[in-house]
């Protein structure tokens, strides 16, 4: 009798740690997701603000390529183009 009491003990020492156990991966399962879920938001504004700035440089090339070259005659203009 005294076996039978030590194994259905032990048995529920397993089944304790084995409950521990799914509690902590659980709790790590939540926190994965929770980063993940994070790590997409980053990301999505990451790739919006590339896309704002690429397409406001290309906006800005397209506008110097839209002015008249400056005059070699007058050197103050070029510096004034060439600030951008």
């Amino acid at each position: 009798m005294a076996q039978l009491d030590a194994a259905i003990h032990d048995i529920a020492q397993h089944v304790e740690t084995i409950a521990l156990m799914t509690d902590e991966n659980t709790t790590a399962s939540d926190s994965n997701c929770a980063t993940a879920r994070l790590l997409d938001e980053l990301s999505s504004t990451l790739e919006g603000s590339v896309n704002r700035h690429k397409t406001e440089a290309l906006i800005r090339a397209k506008r110097r390529s839209d002015r008249p070259l400056p005059s070699p005659a007058l050197p103050h203009r070029v510096a004034f183009f060439n600030a951008e």
